[in-house]
């Protein structure tokens, strides 16, 4: 109820890129483009020990491994997560996708915080020095992630800002500071004036993310908290 309240209020839905785009083959040859490792191969950035724990997995998750040899860490770790998370039943089209299809069909404005290529290098910037612990941190987390994919859903959907914190950051902050660095506080920090200007405009605009952005001491609501904005969640009970 609350999503489609913020939704009907508003006359723009912003969401982190753009999603129009995302099947556009030039933005699918730029993210295989992106992905390749150059020249380079998995077997070679990865040790023995860990090349082996990426095909086990990998055989687990039905991917050919094989076939992707020449891509980046990074790109076949994301592979796996979503062949897990379709396992356990999470499609890949989340909230935005859905509300971005709604918006179009309803003539809503569409806007973005970022390009589709600055987000695609966020995601394949991960791991970059770390290759080993990345992808072993990777599979081990992918045995839990059932629990965990649990736990995040119900927390998100009660709006449980702590509890969010407490299961995605601030784990991402301790294991993985400079992804944790790269992929939401700089970015964060990137979104915060496009979204304080949206507070000058006479129109609403709906900003709709990854609850990563929002949750923890680095979010955007705790970035705006700072600022002496006050944040109310809303309620539609």
């Amino acid at each position: 109820k609350e999503f489609n309240r913020a939704y009907g209020d508003s006359r723009s839905v912003v969401f982190e890129t753009d999603i129009g785009k995302m099947k556009d083959p030039s933005v699918q040859q730029m993210v295989m483009s992106k992905g390749s490792l150059r020249g380079k191969t998995l077997d070679g950035v990865l040790s023995p020990k860990v090349y082996q724990e990426l095909s086990d997995q990998c055989a687990k998750s039905g991917i050919p491994l094989a076939a992707l040899n020449g891509f980046k860490p990074s790109m076949v770790v994301l592979m796996i997560s979503m062949a897990e998370l379709q396992e356990i039943g999470i499609t890949q089209e989340g909230v935005d996708v859905w509300f971005y299809e709604k918006g179009k069909k309803d003539g809503k404005e569409i806007k973005q915080l970022e390009t589709i290529e600055e987000q695609v290098d966020f995601i394949f910037a991960m791991g970059e020095g770390n290759e080993d612990e990345f992808v072993s941190r990777s599979i081990k987390d992918l045995k839990d992630v059932k629990e965990t994919v649990t736990k995040v859903l119900d927390a998100w959907k009660k709006g449980d800002r702590a509890a969010l914190a407490g299961e995605f950051v601030e784990e991402m902050k301790r294991d993985y500071p400079q992804l944790y660095k790269a992929l939401l506080v700089d970015r964060n920090k990137k979104w915060l004036p496009k979204v304080e200007a949206y507070f000058k405009t006479e129109k609403r605009e709906f900003v709709l993310v990854g609850v990563g952005h929002l949750v923890g001491a680095d979010g955007v609501l705790a970035a705006l908290e700072k600022k002496g904005y006050r944040v109310e969640q809303l309620d539609s009970k």
